[in-house]
């Protein structure tokens, strides 16, 4: 029995509606589900999930930090060092992180016109979801900008081995910056253009 124990895998059930310090804890456990508040179903999805009938897809909606201590008081509603969009410190786990039991590669990423297209291969051994997101950093300005945006967001199904081409469409809306004025404006310069799957 002790050696069984041994090999078992230590998985933590996180029930919450919202971001939770771990620290006490992932590194003393093989994985981390997080369930949120799953529902009537959500025993048996969560099952499904542990015994691999499903693999794992989702991606984080919010960031999940260190502390509280690295967040500025709510004295205000100011943006800064808030979200992924200005925070600049270390995370536990980033806003769209999320893994799932194979794994994607990302190929031939190239901009063509208003066009962003990359090949995603699955190269592990099980089928899958994932969410490819696409971000946007600014040109520098003199006023406080995003460090980067999620601009748009495509999710693919993959069988081991099996490749997609995923396109996505830069629009004027995705490089728009509002200014302290609240004007909505295209700036010149350099923007970069980040994809990933999490």
């Amino acid at each position: 029995m002790k050696s069984s124990l041994k090999r078992a895998k230590k998985i933590l059930l996180n029930f919450s509606g919202g971001c939770v310090n771990f620290g006490k804890y992932k590194n003393r456990v093989n994985a981390i589900l997080q369930c949120w508040y799953p529902g009537g179903h959500g025993g048996k999805a969560i099952a499904n999930i542990l015994f691999g009938k499903y693999s794992p897809s989702g991606k984080l909606p919010v960031t999940f930090y260190n502390s509280t201590d690295d967040l500025p008081d709510f004295c205000n509603y100011s943006m800064q060092n808030r979200t992924y969009r200005y925070f600049k410190g270390n995370v536990q786990y980033q806003f769209g992180y999320g893994r799932t039991y194979t794994k994607f590669s990302l190929e031939d990423i190239s901009l063509v016109g208003d066009e962003i297209k990359t090949t995603v291969c699955n190269i592990g051994k099980s089928e899958s979801d994932t969410v490819l997101q696409l971000y946007i950093t600014y040109p520098p300005t003199d006023y406080p900008n995003p460090i980067k945006s999620l601009v748009s967001f495509k999710k693919i199904s993959l069988k081991p081995n099996e490749k997609e081409i995923v396109t996505f469409k830069i629009t004027d809306e995705c490089l728009v910056s509002t200014d302290n004025d609240g004007r909505e404006i295209i700036l010149d310069g350099c923007y970069k253009f980040t994809i990933t799957d999490g």
